[in-house]
This record gives C-alpha cells, sequence and structure tokens, in this order.
C-alpha cells in the first residue's frame, strides 16, 4: 500500500495494522468517525484539507462502525475522536470535532 504526501486513506480490516507498521517514525493521526456521525461530516473537509498542507503525517480514516474491534482497541468512546500514533504508541488524543484543536495536532506532528 503506498501514500502520497497528504492522502488520507480510509482504512479497512488488515490495512490498519499494515499502516501502523509501514509508518515508521512518521505520525499518523487517525480520523474515528462513522457515517451517521453530523460532527464526523463537518469536521472531515477540514481533515483532508489539513492532511493535505501537511504531508509529513500519514492521516487515515477509521469507520467505527465497520472496524469495531479497532475502535475497541483504542478505546474510542465518542466520536469524533482523533488519535495520534508515532513509533507504535499513542502520543495524543483529540475528542470531538474542534477545528482550532485539530489544527494544533496538525501543526505538532505534520511538519
Amino acid at each position: 500500500m503506498h501514500l502520497g504526501h497528504g492522502d488520507t486513506l480510509e482504512q479497512r480490516k488488515g490495512e490498519f495494522k499494515e499502516t501502523l507498521k509501514s509508518a515508521g517514525d512518521k505520525a499518523i493521526i487517525i480520523d474515528f468517525f462513522t457515517t451517521w456521525c453530523g460532527p464526523c461530516k463537518a469536521i472531515a473537509p477540514k481533515f483532508e484539507a489539513m492532511a493535505k498542507s501537511h504531508p509529513k503525517a500519514i492521516c487515515i480514516k477509521v469507520d467505527i462502525d465497520e472496524n469495531q474491534e479497532v475502535g475497541e482497541e483504542y478505546n474510542i468512546q465518542s466520536i469524533p475522536t482523533f488519535v495520534v500514533i508515532q513509533n507504535g504508541k499513542e502520543v495524543e488524543r483529540l475528542n470531538g470535532a474542534n477545528e482550532a484543536a485539530l489544527s494544533g495536532l496538525f501543526e505538532k506532528y505534520g511538519k
């Protein structure tokens, strides 16, 4: 699987672990969402725009309705939730559709 700079990738079962392994020391910013969530839909275009303008981060989206085991593994209690993984470990988490806070995550980990 190849990710270009600034791409977002909607993860499917089995792809998630591969993405984590192949990231090396790059930050992975994960958008945990569902298709029926209003705030998820509202923040999605902003997440994708930030991903394009911060190409050093790997940005992925995980639909927790389709990937419940991944949602459980990361203890996702509310959506949207954004999780930053670096070197295989969670380093930061943001709950809710807060554009300013999300921008801060991208500034911190995507440059």
